[in-house]
């Protein structure tokens, strides 16, 4: 179904690894017709090599700067510049073990990429990240930037 005009055109979607970011965002954009733009594809190229910084806020803005898009992926030093264009967010809200449990799935069956060369792969830091990191300390950062903004947030839980 064709997004209507009074529709959002910029949808923000963010959460924790393995909260199903991009599955949801793939849905969307599908339902909507909107682009879609992965923060991983803009930060990361090919064999898990990340791209230069100015290089990576060069794509993020480029994709900014579009009328229609959805955005998907944390990245919580660039949030500021992505809230000043959103006009709706989605923060995909799962507790820690349910994001740890489908990363490793993921992991495991090797589904999908983050970005174009980047086949799954997992760490200890990375987990650390997932079960620790995030739930603990960037999440309460993602919610205050969130509570500035003066455009829609839903809250999902459960996806």
């Amino acid at each position: 179904m064709p997004i209507k005009m009074a529709d959002p055109q910029r949808i923000l979607i963010v959460g924790c690894p393995g909260a199903g970011k991009t599955t949801f965002a793939k849905r969307l954009a599908t339902e909507t017709g909107l682009p879609l733009v992965h923060m991983d594809a803009l930060y990361w190229s090919a064999g898990w090599v990340e791209r230069p910084y100015d290089e990576f806020i060069d794509g993020l803005n480029d994709a900014l700067m579009q009328e229609r898009w959805i955005i998907d992926g944390n990245y919580l030093t660039t949030l500021p510049l992505r809230l000043a264009r959103a006009q709706k967010i989605y923060f995909l809200d799962e507790p820690f073990w349910r994001c740890t449990y489908r990363v490793i799935k993921r992991w495991v069956k090797q589904e999908g990429q983050q970005a174009e060369g980047c086949p799954q792969k997992i760490d200890w830091a990375f987990l650390k990240y997932v079960a620790w990191d995030f739930p603990l300390f960037k999440r309460r950062k993602l919610i205050d930037a969130l509570a500035q903004f003066a455009g829609d947030v839903v809250v999902r839980t459960g996806v």
